[in-house]
């Protein structure tokens, strides 16, 4: 698939949002306020809460690509958390996460959201839960998937990111399995400041995630809508670089440049509504305490 494509579908599948489901939306951005009024959630609430968060991501990135503002960057962070609490938080036990069919490749590229503009402390319990899901899968049966893209990815910016120390516990997952080299290239490069290189390393990726976001297979890593469209794994690389003090507005590829001005943001803000829904969702199914803003 190539990058024009790619775009291509994305307006295409927005501009279908906006035609045929938009009352659809409406009406589930209201029933999303009355969660954090009557604080009643279940499996249903997962999945509605899922399909808003799907509906908000898309809108939002094709703002932020086309006409970049405050509020298509606040809806990018608003559908990052909304679809973290949708499958990792609401989900009480086995069972419930067992009829969403939630898997830790799915957990990886909503950890990566997270890591790319929420909070430090949003990292953390979205490791928690991450962790969670792993030794469910494990306990079923089922092992480790992508043990050398998605997944060592989230271990290591994740340390990177809030000062911890995993490499124990990745090894304990994915054994001696090497990083892939598209990753692997840009990690070397995270604080470099040779442009050209870090140039050529982002294009490579790029190649890789498009290779992975064709819909021939489910087992692609980038196989489901809106981590085909959003290059989530490449923006927390490349949000990890800003936080580090290092200047990513020299980046020429066509996929990534169009982002440039939401990851180069000091800092995201959420909607009221998100900050809502986060505080009462956080204060019934996590003890610690989450600042509302990033």
């Amino acid at each position: 698939m190539t990058i024009e494509t790619l775009f291509k579908n994305l307006k295409k599948a927005v501009a279908y949002q906006e035609r045929e489901n938009n009352s659809f939306y409406e009406e589930l951005g209201m029933r999303i306020k009355g969660y954090f009024l009557n604080q009643t959630y279940h499996s249903c609430s997962s999945i509605e809460l899922t399909y808003y968060a799907e509906m908000t991501m898309l809108k939002s990135y094709l703002a932020c690509i086309t006409k970049p503002s405050k509020e298509s960057f606040t809806g990018l962070a608003d559908a990052f958390l909304y679809d973290f609490i949708a499958f990792s938080v609401i989900p009480k036990d086995k069972e419930d996460k067992a009829r969403l069919l939630f898997t830790s490749l799915d957990m990886c590229h909503r950890i990566l959201g997270i890591l790319t503009c929420l909070s430090p402390q949003d990292a953390k319990i979205a490791f928690e839960c991450f962790l969670n899901v792993i030794e469910d899968e494990i306990e079923m049966g089922n092992g480790v998937r992508y043990k050398n893209t998605l997944f060592p990815e989230v271990f290591i910016l994740y340390d990177l990111l809030t000062d911890n120390n995993s490499s124990a516990l990745l090894n304990k997952y994915i054994g001696d399995t090497p990083m892939h080299s598209v990753y692997k290239n840009f990690l070397q490069l995270i604080d470099s400041d040779d442009e050209d290189s870090i140039d050529l390393a982002i294009d490579e990726m790029v190649d890789y995630h498009l290779m992975q976001c064709r819909n021939d297979t489910y087992q692609r890593e980038f196989y489901s809508r809106a981590w085909r469209f959003i290059p989530v794994e490449i923006w927390a690389f490349l949000r990890l670089r800003v936080i580090r003090g290092k200047t990513i507005s020299f980046v020429k590829n066509r996929m990534i440049k169009k982002s440039i001005p939401f990851l180069m943001q000091e800092k995201y803000e959420l909607s009221q509504t998100a900050q809502s829904l986060k505080k009462v969702i956080y204060k019934n199914y996590i003890s610690n305490k989450v600042e509302p803003t990033v």
